[in-house]
């Protein structure tokens, strides 16, 4: 994120994966999930994660992941925000994992 690299950002994701916040889903697959990359890049994102938990079966893994990151808006602004995000990666047949489900919010109400 912070290098505004928006291939190696959709590397990271499966194709037809779902990034949501709080449940609602807003972006599906490559081409949303690059024009929403793309709006996010000029942001500069410093993002550091806390993973609470990660239940792993065979291929597939469940993150509880506590995060914060720090970025510019369009005005110049530095801001703040952070989440508990709940995560689901499958792994790869070259051993990496890729999300299928990314809810940067998904459990911050709770």
């Amino acid at each position: 994120m912070a290098a505004g690299d928006v291939p190696a950002l959709l590397a990271l994701y499966e194709p037809g994966a779902v990034f949501a916040d709080a449940g609602v889903v807003k972006m599906r697959g490559d081409e949303q999930f690059e024009a929403g990359f793309a709006r996010l890049a000029g942001q500069k994102l410093q993002i550091r994660g806390n993973p609470r938990l990660i239940a792993e079966f065979d291929d597939i893994a469940v993150m509880y992941n506590d995060w914060t990151e720090t970025g510019v808006d369009a005005d110049g602004r530095s801001f703040k925000r952070e989440g508990r995000a709940i995560e689901v990666v499958r792994r790869q047949a070259d051993g990496t994992w890729r999300f299928l489900f990314d809810d940067p919010y998904g459990r911050s109400g709770t």
